[in-house]
């Protein structure tokens, strides 16, 4: 990245993500920008692949401190899927916010059997 000038002093994922937020490194925010349409097209993928009919949920401590990263670069990657596509456009996408969500999961799964 530095040949391209874009700058490679950041290290670690917290500040990559920061760097991208307050778009203060261009690797960063390239960097980000490949994350969110591979996330969304690999979301989109596993919503046909399980036959989502109602929605799409989000969790877990990325997406809950960063609901920001899921922008128009992450539903483009998502909605594009070939033959796909619409069905892809038609489910609803959920960021579910909880920072509880892995406790409340475990307790399900030992209350009700997983």
């Amino acid at each position: 990245s530095a040949s391209m000038g874009l700058g490679a002093d950041l290290t670690t994922a917290a500040e990559v993500l920061a760097a991208a937020k307050l778009n203060m490194n261009n690797a960063a925010r390239v960097t980000l920008n490949i994350f969110r349409r591979q996330l969304g097209q690999v979301m989109g993928d596993l919503a046909i692949t399980n036959h989502a009919k109602g929605g799409v949920f989000i969790a877990g401590g990325v997406a809950t401190k960063n609901p920001w990263i899921f922008d128009d670069v992450f539903f483009d990657g998502f909605n594009s899927g070939g033959r796909f596509s619409e069905h892809r456009k038609s489910l609803r996408i959920f960021l579910y916010q909880n920072d509880s969500f892995g406790l409340i999961g475990s307790a399900n799964a030992l209350t009700f059997g997983g």
